[in-house]
């Protein structure tokens, strides 16, 4: 027994907006056709023609006077890697003492104290210490 298949929805909106995007596709092809009929009949008038001019590169050597170049050649070895670009680096930033951090997006505005370092090298604890659970200032360590 040959399986059942339900029948296709038929929406008019649909049929309307295929038949508009085959006709579009179909104006495109002609359009491109059309234009590669207007050169093929047209040839000098698009650059097509047999008697075309070769341009003179300033770049190329003068082999008839001295075989040198009148610019410097680019060219290196196939096995040479490519150039890189020059990369200027940006001004280094001058050292700060930052007072405050301030962070609009998170609501946060604090302020920002410095501390040394022990007899051991080791960073020194802040005056105020943290119990577990307790809200206390956060510490941020920068080199």
């Amino acid at each position: 027994m040959a399986p059942h298949y339900p029948e296709p929805y038929d929406d008019r909106g649909s049929r309307i907006l295929r038949s508009t995007l085959i006709l579009a596709a179909v104006a495109g092809v002609l359009t491109v056709v059309v234009g590669l009929v207007f050169m093929l009949l047209n040839p000098e008038e698009y650059g097509l023609s047999e008697g075309r001019q070769s341009l003179s590169l300033s770049s190329q050597p003068d082999a008839i006077t001295s075989g040198q170049p009148r610019q410097a050649l680019f060219e290196a070895p196939p096995t040479a890697p490519p150039p890189l670009p020059q990369v200027v680096p940006a001004p280094p930033m001058q050292p700060s003492n930052p007072l405050r951090v301030v962070i609009k997006r998170l609501g946060i505005n604090a302020p920002v104290s410095s501390v040394g370092v022990d007899r051991k090298g080791a960073i020194q604890t802040p005056d105020r210490q943290s119990e577990p659970g307790r809200l206390v200032p956060a510490r941020v360590h920068g080199g």
